[in-house]
C-alpha cells in the first residue's frame, strides 16, 4: 500500500510541470509577480518565475539550465551580446514574450518554433540574415518584430502565422515578399519601409484589415503603384510614404482612400505637392517636413477633419496661400523654413492651438493675432522680429510663449509679462 502511495506521489511530481504549462497568468496576474533580474535568483526559483528582465548585462551566453523556468511567460533580453540560443530554450513552452533586441544574433533557430505559446517576438537591431522555415509553427504569434537586419528572403510560411496581426520588416534588404504572405488574414500593421521591394502579392495587395501601413523610402516601388495599392485597402487609416518622387504622380493619379486619417510624406522629392493629397475627408494628421516646395496653396484644399499640419525644415518662403480654409487645424508647424511674413488671413484659423515659426525670417506679426482664442503655444523664437504687436496682451489663454533669439527689445517683453502674468514667457 505504501509503495502505490509513494508511487502516486511520485507521479503527480512529475506531473508539475506540465500541469504549470497548461496554465497561463493573465496580463493582470503577471502584474502581481516578482520581476526576476538575476538570472542565478531565478534558477533557484523556478517555481516562482514567470517574468525575467535580462536586459542590458553584457550576457553573450544563456546557461542551458534556463530550461527549469517552465513557467516562464516573459523573457527579455535585448542589449546583450548573444549570438544563439541555446537549445533548452525550445522547452520554455509557457513563453509568451521574448524580446532579444540589439544582440549580435545571425538567424532565427529552429527551435524557436518550438514555443508553442509565443505570441510576440521581438528582434530588432541583430545581424540576422537567414529566417528558420519553422517560425511558421508559432500559430499564435500576433507581434513579429525584423526591422533593421539583414535579411534578403522570408520563408513561404510566414503565411502559416495565422494570428499575426503586426508585422514589422523595416530596413532589411527583401526584394521579393512571399506570395504566402496574402494569406495573413489577421494582419492590420505591416512596416516594409526601407527595403529595395519591387514585387507585393497580389493577395497581400487587397487585404482588407490592413489599417497601418509603413512604404516610407521604399524607392523601387513606383509612386504610382504604392497610390494605387492604397486605394484597394479599404480599412487604410494610416500610410508612412516618406521619400515619395512627387515628379512620377500626375494630377489624374486616382487617390481615393477613405478613412485615412494620418498621412506622412517627409522628405518627398519634387517641388509641388500633387492635388489629390489635399482631398482627403478623413485625414487628421498630414506630414510634409522637408519638402522641396516653395509655395504651397490650400485654395482648393479638401481637408475639412485636419487637425495637424507639419511643414518643418522646408523651403517655403511664404505661408501656405488660402490655410484658412483648414478649419479643424488645431496643431501647426513651419519651423526652419524661410518664410519672411504671414497674412492677416491666418487669424481666422480659430482652432488652432499651437503654432510653431521658430527659425525663420519673419520680421512683423500682425495685429489680430488676439483673433486665435483658442491658441496656447506660440513660438517665435530665431526670427528677426523687432517689436510685438499689441494684441499679444490680449491673450490670457497663451501658456507658453517663445521669444528667444529675437531682436524684441528687452522692456517691451517686460511689459508684455506684466500684461500676461499667467503666461510662461522665454526670451
Amino acid at each position: 500500500m505504501n509503495q502505490i502511495i509513494g508511487l502516486c506521489f511520485g507521479l503527480l511530481f512529475l506531473a508539475l510541470p506540465s500541469f504549470a504549462q497548461q496554465y497561463l497568468l493573465s496580463d493582470k496576474e503577471l502584474e502581481q509577480t516578482q520581476i526576476y533580474r538575476n538570472l542565478d535568483e531565478a534558477l533557484a526559483n523556478p517555481e516562482f518565475v514567470y517574468i525575467l528582465d535580462l536586459r542590458s548585462q553584457g550576457i553573450t551566453k544563456l546557461p542551458k539550465e534556463i530550461s527549469k523556468l517552465y513557467k516562464l511567460q516573459r523573457l527579455y533580453l535585448q542589449n546583450n551580446n548573444l549570438y544563439k540560443l541555446p537549445a533548452s530554450v525550445a522547452k520554455l513552452e509557457n513563453l509568451q514574450l521574448l524580446q532579444l533586441e540589439k544582440n549580435q544574433l545571425t538567424d532565427i533557430p529552429k527551435i524557436v518554433g518550438k514555443l508553442a505559446n509565443l505570441e510576440e517576438l521581438r528582434l530588432r537591431y541583430n545581424s540576422i540574415k537567414d529566417i528558420s522555415k519553422y517560425l511558421g509553427k508559432l500559430t499564435k504569434l500576433r507581434v513579429l518584430d525584423l526591422r533593421d537586419n539583414q535579411i534578403k528572403r522570408l520563408p513561404e510560411t510566414l503565411g502559416q502565422l495565422e494570428k499575426l496581426e503586426e508585422l514589422q520588416l523595416g530596413y532589411n534588404s527583401i526584394q521579393r515578399l512571399p506570395k504566402s504572405m496574402g494569406e495573413l488574414q489577421s494582419l492590420y500593421f505591416l512596416d516594409l519601409s526601407g527595403n529595395p521591394l519591387y514585387q507585393i502579392p497580389m493577395d497581400l495587395y487587397r487585404n482588407e484589415k490592413i489599417t497601418h501601413l509603413n512604404l516610407g523610402y521604399c524607392q523601387a516601388l513606383h509612386p504610382v503603384f504604392v497610390a494605387e495599392w492604397a486605394c484597394y485597402l479599404p480599412a487604410l487609416e494610416e500610410l508612412h510614404w516618406e521619400g515619395c518622387n512627387f515628379e512620377k504622380l500626375s494630377e489624374k493619379e486616382r487617390f481615393e482612400v477613405p478613412k485615412l486619417k494620418r498621412l506622412y510624406l517627409s522628405q518627398s522629392r519634387g517641388a509641388k505637392l500633387p492635388s489629390f493629397f489635399l482631398r482627403l475627408g478623413q485625414l487628421e494628421e498630414l506630414e510634409l517636413d522637408e519638402g522641396q516646395f516653395k509655395t504651397l496653396d490650400f485654395s482648393q484644399a479638401k481637408l475639412p477633419s485636419l487637425q495637424r499640419l507639419s511643414l518643418k525644415k522646408g523651403l517655403l518662403e511664404e505661408l501656405p496661400q488660402n490655410i484658412e480654409v483648414l478649419k479643424s487645424l488645431k496643431n501647426l508647424n513651419l519651423e526652419e523654413n524661410a518664410i519672411l511674413a504671414f497674412s492677416a488671413d491666418f487669424a481666422q484659423l480659430s482652432a488652432l492651438q499651437t503654432l510653431s515659426l521658430q527659425k525663420n525670417k519673419i520680421e512683423r506679426i500682425p495685429n489680430n493675432l488676439d483673433q486665435l482664442v483658442n491658441l496656447r503655444l506660440l513660438e517665435l523664437q530665431g526670427n528677426p522680429i523687432k517689436e510685438l504687436p499689441s494684441c499679444l496682451g490680449n491673450m490670457p489663454q497663451l501658456s507658453g510663449l517663445y521669444l528667444n533669439n529675437t531682436e524684441i527689445p528687452l522692456e517691451d517683453i517686460q511689459a508684455l509679462k506684466e500684461l500676461l502674468p499667467y503666461t510662461v514667457i522665454q526670451y
